[in-house]
């Protein structure tokens, strides 16, 4: 974290420097995969030139899934989730990677 700020510092001071301005983008993830949209992550996936086979697989992975919460000895009973990506599984990560992949893109200096 240490090196984070002051590489930021050292930005925003060599920016100043030679007088330019500067601009600061942060991306908030707390909450990320429960907030994927499944539309605009199947436009995307299109974009990307996914088959459309592989597309409506994975709408069908991201939308209206059944989980039941353990917590010590306690169970729930089984209820739906109608969005975000499954926790737990690698395919949702690559899936929120492929998200935002294209703000990646955007702001890549």
């Amino acid at each position: 974290m240490v090196d984070t700020v002051a590489t930021l510092v050292y930005q925003i001071q060599a920016a100043r420097l030679i007088g330019n301005a500067g601009a600061l983008l942060l991306f908030n993830i707390s909450g990320f995969f429960n907030n994927l949209d499944p539309v605009r992550a199947m436009a995307i996936m299109k974009n990307l030139g996914f088959p459309t086979n592989v597309c409506d697989w994975t709408t069908s992975f991201l939308v209206t899934y059944t989980v039941t919460l353990y917590a010590g000895h306690y169970t729930s009973t089984l209820f739906e989730v109608l969005n975000g990506t499954p926790q737990g599984s690698l395919l949702s990560l690559i899936l929120s990677i492929l998200y935002i992949g294209f703000l990646l893109e955007a702001v890549k200096a």
